[in-house]
Order: structure tokens, then C-alpha cells, then sequence
């Protein structure tokens, strides 16, 4: 899988990369305005964030883009509490968001 995923949960990092996506590196400066390295630019294919952070999401991204598939995830409070459950409704919203 070749697909460049901005992600915006270290948590979900981890099962991103496990599915085998290639996870993009960004930070923001004190102000919260971006540090992209200039050569990534918007160079992503997919934006996978927890609903928690929904909000701020909106506000640095066009979800409305057609560059990238916008891909929330259910946090802990939001999904079922039975952990095989929860891990199993996770990865697969990941893989088919993945695959479109």
C-alpha cells in the first residue's frame, strides 16, 4: 500500500502503519500555524483523524478537498467497549477508507 496518510493521533499512527500505509510527518509551530517541510506540501492522499479532534481538524483542513478522502475514526467514549470490538471496528473503517 502506497497510499500517504496524514494522521492526526499518534494512536492511530500505529495501526495506520500496521495496515501499511505510509504515515506523513507534520507539527505545528507554537501558533499552531503548520511546519510542513516544504517538499510534502499537500502531498497526501488520505487525513485520518479521531472524532475528538473533529474540531480542530475543521479548522486546518478542507475536508471539503478532492485531493485527499477525510476518514474519522470513533473514539474510545463514542465505539464499543469491548476491546476486540473496538479494535476490529477501527481497522476496518481504516482498510476501506484505505482503499478507496
Amino acid at each position: 500500500n502506497d497510499k500517504r496518510v496524514k494522521v492526526y493521533s499518534e494512536f492511530l499512527k500505529d495501526i495506520v502503519s500496521d495496515i501499511g500505509a505510509v504515515v506523513i510527518d507534520f507539527s505545528y509551530d507554537k501558533n499552531g500555524n503548520d511546519e510542513y517541510n516544504e517538499d510534502l506540501g499537500l502531498d497526501f492522499d488520505h487525513l485520518i483523524y479521531p472524532d475528538y479532534l473533529e474540531e480542530e481538524v475543521l479548522k486546518r483542513e478542507n475536508l471539503e478537498s478532492n485531493e485527499f478522502k477525510a476518514i474519522k475514526i470513533l473514539s474510545h467514549n463514542n465505539t464499543s467497549k469491548d476491546p476486540i470490538l473496538k479494535a476490529e471496528s477501527r481497522y476496518s473503517v481504516l482498510i476501506e477508507g484505505l482503499s478507496q
